[in-house]
């Protein structure tokens, strides 16, 4: 049964690599969180954070502020370990996910 597991795990790894090229450039953030093994639930947190930070945004700019960097230093703070912080804002631009947000920090990471 262990040989047959073994082969199984082998062959959906296979796959993978084969869907892995499938995807193209339109889909870097994907591409990005299969390479680097987010699970389900860490590509969640990372949703939410960019969700919590997107609403921040919104605030700050209701308020008048026009200097995000603490946008910034949260989106680092909390992003997943496996994760680099401007691979994966340059990979959710690419794919058109969270597009202020990501050209706020994207600006915020050029400036330091």
């Amino acid at each position: 049964m262990d040989e047959e597991w073994r082969e199984r795990i082998e062959r959906l790894e296979f796959h993978q690599k084969l869907l892995m090229e499938l995807i193209d450039e339109r889909h870097p953030f994907y591409r990005l969180i299969i390479k680097r093994k987010i699970t389900e639930k860490e590509m969640s947190k990372l949703y939410s954070l960019c969700a919590v930070l997107e609403r921040k945004l919104a605030e700050e700019r209701k308020q008048g502020m026009v200097y995000h960097g603490e946008l910034l230093d949260e989106f680092i703070g909390e992003l997943n370990p496996k994760l680099n912080p401007e691979e994966t804002i340059m990979a959710l631009k690419k794919q058109g996910l969270y597009i202020d947000l990501v050209t706020v920090l994207q600006d915020r990471k050029r400036e330091r």
